[in-house]
């Protein structure tokens, strides 16, 4: 509930029920397409289990990012790092702002920034590194690849 809460708050910015009453939050998550009916059930959808889901992989044992870095530009079986990445997508934050723990988005950019080359420039006679990506641009590359698995 804390992550769904979450989304509410930060992402998607609509004002959610308050407290934890059951009835009013099977309404919202509903009209959110993240719970559906199915006869006499309301079952979670995949987005609502691959978003808040403890453990997405019980039920979808492809959910998650297997990152593995190489030394070079050639794929071979010499890795230098490698990371099963498991869980929720989403990040849980506090109401400041503070990450509480890492979705599997979050923690695959992390991947990704421990993994990436620097690159170094001179700015009016100063050394500058950088990564060689921009991060932004790695987030929105993972995001949108994570939604392929839907």
């Amino acid at each position: 509930m804390a992550r769904i809460k979450n989304c509410f708050r930060d992402i998607v910015d609509i004002l959610a029920p308050d407290g934890v009453s059951s009835g009013m939050w099977r309404i919202c998550l509903l009209n959110s397409d993240l719970l559906v009916s199915s006869g006499n059930d309301i079952v979670a959808t995949v987005a609502e289990l691959l978003l808040f889901g403890k453990s997405p992989n019980l039920q979808l044992p492809q959910a998650g990012v297997t990152a593995v870095a190489f030394p070079g530009t050639a794929k071979d079986y010499n890795m230098i790092d490698d990371e099963r990445i498991r869980g929720p997508l989403t990040s849980l934050t506090s109401k400041s702002g503070r990450t509480l723990e890492k979705g599997v988005i979050n923690r695959t950019v992390d991947f990704a920034k421990r993994n990436m080359d620097s690159i170094a420039c001179i700015d009016g006679g100063i050394r500058h590194s950088k990564v060689a990506f921009p991060l932004d641009a790695v987030r929105e590359t993972v995001a949108s690849e994570t939604g392929q698995i839907c």
